[in-house]
């Protein structure tokens, strides 16, 4: 491979995209092809892969490479760059036997050159160390052999990268020449990034694209890690819900029917995190405590769900009519896990704040505000007891 004549003196100051496949000589009859994914991704434009407004950046394509230094030099010179870069990885990851090191499979790979033949990981981390991680991206899409993937379902934390860049993609367990390969996550960022317009909401649009493209459900998901954020003062009018809400909730929906409650919840957290920045009294808010609250719920964690209920129910009462229905199924779902707790403080001081809120909001005839002040006198009485 040669690197082209890219040196630091030559480095556009726009910023850097990094594109790199490799497929080892012996896999090519196989079904993975890293290939579609760098190509996918190469038709994205630049600046929005970087996120940025600034000058071209400079693309440097790497498609079956075969010495590990020349990409090492070659991801020295990305680093370099002046601006954002972007470092999008697609291919293999393999396991070296002696050393149990992590290594990114190159064209000449096999199973018995891994450490002469395959780029490591490490090296990945030590050419990005002087990168600041605001904006420095790293992007995979990899599947791992049996040997690498034992190790990273494991130690998740050795695809690490110090701080250094922000890791974001999906990590997959290699699959049977007779299956088709793990190549659409690439394809689906690539075209959400190409049809929202926006690098800036990468965590969004990661959540989209691992809930659409058909994953292996073992597959580890590297979300993109929270960037420190400039607040900014809340209007002074209830902002309206960001156009991505509903593709959130999609996301979040579907990673809980998955089963994969953990990472339901970082979406929802991460969501939750990002609209208390900028409107923590907004109609977006209210989704992101409902969100909250259904994790919660899936997680048996009944007293958790009631407050967050409660939480998107004070808010609409806030924004909404008392008669809303919007409201009233909101203060309902409240009751509903309210009635589920056992007996005890935590029990009465939901029931107390849930009988001011169906005070305000009782829904048709008293029915609901009567029975919420019945159980709360039953509860002071007998606190001990679990009434259901």
């Amino acid at each position: 491979m040669q690197s082209n004549g890219v040196g630091a003196d030559r480095l556009r100051p726009g910023g850097c995209v990094l594109l790199l496949a490799a497929l080892p000589r012996s896999s090519r009859k196989g079904a993975m092809d890293p290939r579609t994914g760098l190509d996918a991704m190469a038709r994205v434009p630049p600046a929005l892969l970087l996120g940025t407004d600034g000058p071209a950046p400079e693309v440097l394509p790497l498609v079956d490479p075969v010495d590990p230094v020349a990409v090492q030099h070659r991801l020295r010179s990305a680093a370099a760059t002046p601006g954002p870069l972007l470092v999008y990885l697609a291919g293999g990851l393999l396991l070296d036997s002696r050393r149990r090191q992590l290594h990114l499979a190159l064209a000449d790979t096999t199973a018995d050159t891994v450490r002469y033949t395959a780029l490591p990981w490490e090296w990945l981390a030590f050419e990005l160390r002087q990168r600041r991680q605001d904006d420095t991206t790293v992007l995979c899409d990899l599947v791992a052999d049996a040997p690498a993937w034992q190790r990273i379902s494991g130690e998740p934390d050795l695809l690490g990268l110090g701080g250094a860049a922000e890791l974001c993609g999906v990590v997959a367990p290699a699959v049977k020449r007779a299956q088709r390969g793990h190549t659409g996550y690439s394809g689906v960022l690539a075209g959400l990034l190409s049809t929202s317009g926006n690098r800036r909401g990468l965590a969004e649009l990661h959540a989209m694209a691992t809930a659409q493209a058909g994953l292996d459900p073992r597959a580890l998901l590297l979300a993109p890690t929270r960037r420190p954020a400039v607040p900014r003062p809340v209007p002074a009018r209830v902002p309206a819900m960001r156009s991505g809400s509903g593709d959130l909730r999609t996301a979040i929906g579907l990673a809980l029917r998955a089963g994969r409650r953990s990472w339901a919840r970082a979406l929802a957290e991460d969501w939750h995190q990002r609209v208390q920045r900028t409107g923590p009294q907004s109609l977006e808010a209210v989704l992101t405590w409902e969100a909250l609250a259904q994790v919660a719920f899936e997680e048996g964690l009944l007293q958790q769900a009631a407050d967050n209920w409660m939480a998107a129910a004070r808010i609409r009462l806030a924004l909404l009519p008392a008669a809303d229905p919007l409201l009233l199924t909101t203060v309902d779902n409240a009751h509903h896990l309210w009635g589920r707790l056992p007996a005890g403080a935590e029990a009465i001081r939901t029931g107390e704040e849930l009988l001011r809120l169906r005070q305000a909001a009782p829904g048709s005839g008293n029915g609901r505000l009567r029975a919420v002040a019945q159980r709360l006198e039953l509860l002071r009485a007998t606190p001990e007891s679990e009434p259901r």
